[in-house]
């Protein structure tokens, strides 16, 4: 026997859901990349915001160094000159290797956090970075360009949480969950409805492999199909069906929320930080005018080495808080542009 069969659906209630629902799980499969897409986009980011922050860290410290340095000079010369006595000029070198001991330390960080963005990048963990400066311009730069990614609007919290909860990939890929659950929910009632088909069949029978009239055959008729009675598990379906779609709406609601939740803590953590820049700026300048009138005194031999030493930690200190500050403010602008759904891209303004 050979024969070939075909079947062609006239009335098929089952495919118009079943079409729809494998297009709404592949809009929710391109929905979840496109979400781990813009975390990765907001961690890389942030990563090279902070390894330029500890970049800028060696940076100040280094600087550091040469004014201990320098100070130590400064004293062992009042030393030799008879000004001092031996233990200031022993503050002084411990002075210097305690800021040594932090540019190593910092150093060392350096490397942690660029291993730490080629790890999200996928690139070898020693690959170099693109350098860059953290700096009042830089700052003043990525808040305008905030300010025209968001269309012009102001940091105001309900309408960011109003574009987030259209823009969100979390949430379309939630829309597509439920919108491919309904259509389950009519694949499920599909079974209800009665199939109609139109098969035909060709082919030849006989104890001999021929093709004569005696062993050729060909048939057609029309098929109806309708189970009705399958002891309830069509209807337990179509139950299970509509409460999985509510659970899906329930999980949507909730997911909504929470993202109203992390563009407002993003907004409050964008003015806390853009708060403390000019704090931080004044502090560094006052830090700074505090050590030079100070390293004039310890010239004249009119101020103690302790006080001058607490000069120069407080300047370090205020050096390495703006440039904590300055990078703490960038990396809080990729949180509120990831949390209302407008990330850049890895090549896009990446770089300050």
């Amino acid at each position: 026997e050979t024969k070939v069969v075909l079947e062609q659906p006239l009335y098929e209630p089952r495919l118009k859901p079943a079409v729809a629902a494998s297009r709404a799980e592949v809009d929710r499969a391109n929905a979840s990349l496109a979400a781990l897409r813009a975390r990765v986009v907001r961690d890389t980011q942030q990563a090279y915001y902070l390894w330029l922050a500890t970049q800028q860290a060696v940076l100040v410290l280094e600087a550091t160094l040469e004014l201990a340095q320098a100070n130590l000079a400064a004293n062992e010369s009042l030393y030799r000159n008879g000004k001092i006595t031996r233990d200031l000029v022993l503050r002084a070198e411990a002075d210097l290797l305690e800021v040594e001991q932090q540019r190593i330390s910092a150093a060392s960080r350096v490397r942690i956090a660029q291993g730490y963005v080629n790890l999200l990048r996928n690139a070898p963990l020693a690959a170099p970075l693109p350098r860059a400066e953290i700096d009042a311009p830089t700052v003043e730069r990525f808040r305008e360009r905030l300010i025209r990614r968001l269309a012009g609007s102001t940091l105001d919290p309900a309408a960011l949480q109003q574009l987030a909860t259209g823009r969100r990939a979390e949430l379309k890929g939630l829309d597509a969950a439920i919108a491919g659950s309904e259509a389950r929910q009519d694949l499920a009632r599909a079974a209800f409805r009665p199939r109609v088909a139109l098969g035909a069949e060709t082919g030849i029978q006989g104890d001999d492999y021929g093709f004569s009239e005696d062993e050729r055959y060909a048939l057609a008729s029309v098929i109806l199909r309708w189970n009705l009675f399958r002891g309830g598990a069509d209807r337990a379906a179509l139950l299970d069906a509509r409460e999985f779609t509510e659970q899906l709406r329930a999980t949507r609601d909730l997911a909504a929320q929470r993202v109203r939740l992390e563009v407002q803590e993003a907004v409050e953590q964008l003015e806390v930080a853009g708060a403390s820049l000019d704090t931080a700026l004044k502090r560094a300048e006052a830090a700074d005018g505090a050590l030079r009138i100070a390293s004039r005194k310890r010239d004249l031999g009119q101020i103690n080495q302790a006080e001058f030493i607490d000069a120069r930690r407080a300047m370090t200190d205020a050096r390495l808080n703006l440039n904590r500050v300055r990078a703490e403010f960038l990396a809080r602008i990729a949180e509120l542009e990831y949390a209302v759904g407008v990330p850049r891209t890895i090549g896009e303004g990446t770089k300050p």
